[in-house]
């Protein structure tokens, strides 16, 4: 017992020095009289505290949680798990959820953390190293404690300290379980948990490993224990306050494995937990709430089973522009949430950059992070969650790749880019290289014929070489579904991973994935209905799982606590949580009370109008919402022999703006000014947004 106690003073039990609403201080002063002790190296006085300790702390607990019980008046309660107060956004976030319900008659109930875990999601924001200091971790969790006080201050909201609920057997169960772990630590269980699979995630993310092997570096052994105990600790903690206080449901931020081990432990409870990050929306929103009971691949589940209702309807106009406004803000790659440099608007020629030929179709690759996804489904094993095996062309990335230059090296018609992602190299996020790319560049990194590699550190946007694309392939990447909302023709190979609708092509067999390649090949022109349906899917795949806050939260990159008042959204928010409804659910309701008699016109009209808006955007990189009259021109004569004869025979009104399109050469022309370049992606949009065609 002595030094599992050692190993939380190292984990970062303190005396924080404030005090905590509901908190049981003579609890709390036990465990802190016995690991300032300890600390000081006075084991004989320690000994004797511990063995005061064995005798009263489960006594101490049941009076903390009668003390509770009284507080919240003995009513169902809704526990905010929330260990990041650093983490302004998301802690703020859910005390607007929190006040929300209380203002409504719901009892609430927060925790402090107050430094017991030893990896946190405040830690991994700030990259801090693995085996942590104790007076570096002491500074993080004093503010981090510091920051949620005073956000549950100022919105009156309850909280207690989780130490209180630490007893002799969760110490004993902690210390049984970490004293003799398996050196593979994917085989690490408790309770029938497979705490070692679901403490990949983080690992995945932060060191960027997807081999989770017994040769995994010691530095990398010692994080995943962290990890480890700290889940451990979360599930044993919210399985003793479900046990002594009258918990109802359980919310979070993300799906964190420290968050994810508290759900179990509620699940374990029969209660329903929910998770409420911001919606992915222009990069983050924060003024739109997901509010959902599953982890991710139930949620991708729930949305195929919902598909063919939704892809049946159309949206406003309000909702074509939002998803218009996602394009804008990944092309201009402004967030640190897109990892590609923004897309230029100026003349720069990447066909001669990349010593690439006009006379032949060019296919852009894109590839995966695979250590999120092989962590994600590592850690949907340990929940009993079941994947999807759906058959698919290639195995892994580097077949896919191999096979891809091998065609098209063997081509006399074609060439191949291949943009590695750049998150697996260092970025503007952080610094770790993936040990993904260094097997990339093993196999690739030589001259190619026809095939070209981008490298993670090379200054090339990933939307200008979708730009200038016949044909875009991803392994599973979101950047498929970007180019295909602006009618880029793209195939993936991995079906397994994420799902897509059909405005992503895919096939089972290597044989058919080419002949697939080969068609798409032959086909250039704008496809509306291929993008209409890439904004619904958008709409699905990322707005359905969200609610608006936008009357409460004054703009999307707000990141403090806001001044409170009921939202507009409040019976919305209890339904969801108190409630049996599914936001998504909840949404397609919305949106078939949107239906109406002209929805099919206002829906066309606003599509096209929104790719005005992105054409004028991949032109000149100015967002301007001013809807204008395009006319279209497709010829083989010159663009200046074209811009003579419309002097001559049309009045150039400010409103009116053309396309020229000679092949994929394009030119766009307006008040004077011109801007030409090759891009096919262009030429496919102003096919299917002019409103004449001159040619």
């Amino acid at each position: 017992m002595l030094n599992l106690l050692k190993h939380f003073i190292k984990v970062g039990f303190y005396k924080i020095g404030l005090e905590v609403k509901l908190r049981s201080s003579n609890q709390s002063r036990i465990i802190l009289e016995t690991l300032e002790t300890v600390n000081k190296g006075e084991n004989h006085k320690a000994q004797n505290i511990t063995t005061n300790l064995e005798s009263k702390r489960l006594g101490q607990t049941e009076t903390s949680a009668s003390n509770y019980r009284t507080a919240i008046q003995g009513r169902d309660t809704i526990l905010f798990f929330s260990p990041e107060g650093s983490i302004t956004p998301h802690f703020a976030a859910q005390c607007v959820l929190g006040k929300t319900l209380q203002e409504m008659g719901y009892s609430v109930l927060f925790t402090l953390c107050t430094g017991i875990f030893e990896r946190c999601p405040v830690i991994d924001m700030k990259r801090l190293p693995y085996s942590l200091p104790p007076n570096q971790k002491r500074e993080v969790c004093q503010t981090c404690t510091q920051s949620s006080i005073k956000m549950l201050d100022d919105y009156g909201l309850p909280s207690i300290d989780l130490r209180a609920f630490i007893t002799p057997d969760i110490l004993k169960y902690l210390e049984d379980a970490l004293e003799n772990p398996p050196r593979d630590l994917k085989l690490f269980k408790f309770d029938g948990i497979e705490f070692g699979k679901l403490c990949t995630i983080e690992l995945a993310l932060i060191a960027k490993k997807h081999r989770f092997d017994e040769g995994i570096e010691e530095d990398v052994h010692q994080g995943w224990l962290e990890y480890i105990a700290s889940s451990l600790m979360s599930y044993l903690l919210l399985d003793k306050i479900c046990q002594t206080l009258p918990i109802s449901r359980l919310v979070y931020y993300s799906d964190y494995s420290l968050m994810v081990s508290a759900r179990l432990a509620a699940e374990k409870h029969g209660l329903k937990s929910f998770k409420m990050p911001h919606a992915s929306h222009a990069s983050v929103d924060r003024r739109r709430y997901t509010i959902v009971p599953t982890v991710v691949w139930e949620e991708i589940q729930k949305q195929r089973q919902v598909w063919p209702t939704w892809k049946q309807l159309h949206l406003t106009r309000e909702q074509v522009q939002e998803v218009a406004d996602d394009s804008i803000a990944r092309l201009g790659a402004k967030s640190v949430f897109v990892y590609s440099p923004s897309k230029t608007f100026g003349n720069a020629n990447i066909y001669d950059r990349l010593r690439l030929s006009r006379d032949k179709k060019l296919i852009v690759a894109y590839t995966s992070s695979i250590d999120e996804v092989i962590s994600m489904q590592m850690a949907a094993q340990a929940m009993g969650i079941p994947l999807d095996s759906s058959p698919q062309p290639f195995t892994t990335q580097i077949e896919w790749l191999e096979s891809l230059i091998e065609y098209v090296e063997k081509s006399a018609s074609l060439q191949l880019v291949i943009r590695i992602h750049p998150r697996i190299g260092s970025n503007k996020r952080d610094k770790k290289v993936s040990e993904f790319l260094t097997q990339l560049r093993e196999k690739f990194d030589r001259p190619f014929q026809n095939s070209r590699l981008i490298w993670p550190e090379d200054a090339i946007s990933s939307y200008d070489l979708g730009e200038i694309a016949n044909l875009v392939l991803i392994a599973w990447s979101s950047i498929g579904l970007e180019f295909a909302r602006l009618g880029v023709p793209v195939l993936a190979f991995s079906n397994g991973v994420e799902y897509f609708p059909d405005c992503i092509q895919q096939s089972t067999t290597v044989d058919k994935y080419f002949q697939k390649l080969e068609e798409m090949l032959r086909d250039s022109s704008g496809n509306l209905e291929q993008i209409r349906e890439s904004f619904l899917w958008y709409n699905l795949r990322t707005l359905s799982l969200s609610l608006n806050l936008e009357d409460i939260i004054p703009h999307q990159n707000f990141s403090k606590l806001p001044e409170f008042k009921m939202p507009s959204e409040a019976k919305a928010i209890a339904e969801l949580i108190v409630g049996e409804k599914h936001i998504i659910d909840l949404n397609l309701e919305r949106l078939k009370n949107m239906q109406h008699s002209e929805i099919l016109w206002e829906e066309k009209i606003a599509l096209q109008r929104q790719l005005r808006r992105i054409l004028h955007f991949l032109f000149t990189g100015e967002d301007n919402l001013v809807d204008y009259k395009l006319r279209l021109i497709e010829s083989d004569e010159s663009w200046e022999d074209i811009q003579e004869k419309l002097v001559q025979r049309i009045d150039l009104s400010p409103t009116v703006r053309f396309v020229f399109i000679n092949r994929e050469e394009v030119c766009y022309w307006f008040n004077k000014h011109s801007y030409s370049k090759h891009s096919p992606l262009c030429a496919r949009l102003a096919r299917v947004c002019s409103h004449l065609n001159l040619s």
